[in-house]
């Protein structure tokens, strides 16, 4: 067995130090080193930049001014590099590291790139957008890295960890529902969120510890007093309520019970059930049975026809 240096070194500054290694690489002065890394770090300069900067020389800083990644080109073309491993944006750092780089008066051009090498939720995605970064995710860059001919070791480890875990969330598809750990569970959310215009998911902390949630088909009452909306909790459906403009919650509560309870029986549906809740501004209402969502062959999930049950069940909350 061969030991991977990342599978110790996960943390963010290791990934920093990480990228800082291969960007490094893309300077004329490391050709003639390792020709084939000095192509893979060009390309991911390309892939950063979206455009083919002519690169000479580069140099790197790490943790400038609190940005994590600061490559400057050719002595007057920045890159600013926002690296994340399980975090996401805080504190308003993308506007912030562009007021630290527009007091470089030697900086004619500035690119803003944010990597990620875990999987991006929608929501995320659109932050970064919004703030005029480019998104790099993980598959992006290993198909640059997974293309590199070099026998260097460090760039062999992180490509082979990156992609053992794209593997590992892609077992959502070989492995047996029941199976299924925290990395399926991300993957098949991943897969939802192309078929749901509102869906998002992330992980949210409870006394109990917590589960990885998928929430989407967010539909208000005419009254405005409440929200419906459907959730996985690492993969139990629930359908859920928040309560509105501070709203009586046990009369919203008891509104949507009487709601759901109604529209099962119009609908002849038998797998939605009450369930245990408490009091507070989001509630369960109801946990729905298997049965009503999931699709599978021979305990293997069929995503196409999962999505079309979860596209029937959002359509019928929409009526409420």
């Amino acid at each position: 067995m061969k030991p991977n240096l990342f599978n110790y070194a996960t943390s963010e500054l290791s990934q920093d130090a990480f990228l800082c290694w291969l960007f490094m690489w893309a300077d004329d002065r490391c050709k003639s080193d390792d020709e084939e890394l000095h192509n893979c770090a060009l390309k991911a300069v390309k892939l950063f930049t979206n455009e083919s900067v002519e690169t000479h020389n580069i140099v790197i800083k790490k943790q400038w001014n609190h940005i994590d990644v600061l490559c400057i080109i050719n002595d007057d073309i920045a890159l600013v590099i926002e690296d994340k491993t399980f975090t996401k944006d805080h504190d308003n750092q993308l506007e912030r590291y562009k007021v630290e780089i527009a007091k470089l008066t030697n900086i004619s051009k500035t690119f803003y790139a944010y990597y990620k090498s875990d999987l991006i939720s929608p929501f995320e995605r659109k932050e970064v957008e919004k703030a005029d970064y480019k998104m790099i995710d993980r598959s992006l860059l290993l198909s640059i890295l997974r293309e590199c001919h070099s026998s260097n070791g460090i760039l062999h480890d992180y490509t082979d960890v990156m992609q053992h875990k794209t593997d590992n969330e892609n077992k959502y598809l070989s492995l047996l529902y029941s199976d299924w750990q925290w990395d399926q569970y991300k993957g098949f959310y991943n897969a939802l969120s192309e078929y749901f215009d509102d869906a998002n998911w992330k992980y949210v902390p409870t006394p109990a510890g917590g589960f990885l949630g998928f929430h989407w088909g967010w539909h208000g009452t005419a009254n405005k007093t409440t929200e419906y909306f459907l959730q996985f909790e690492d993969c139990k459906l629930k359908i859920k309520i928040a309560v509105l403009n501070k709203a009586n919650k046990r009369e919203v509560y008891k509104h949507a019970l009487q709601a759901i309870n109604n529209l099962c029986k119009t609908n002849n549906i038998s797998g939605i059930h009450k369930a245990r809740t408490r009091l507070g501004n989001t509630m369960t209402v109801a946990d729905v049975d298997t049965q009503y969502w999931l699709t599978d062959k021979n305990g293997l999930i069929d995503v196409e026809d999962t999505v079309y049950k979860l596209k029937a069940l959002t359509d019928l909350i929409q009526t409420l």
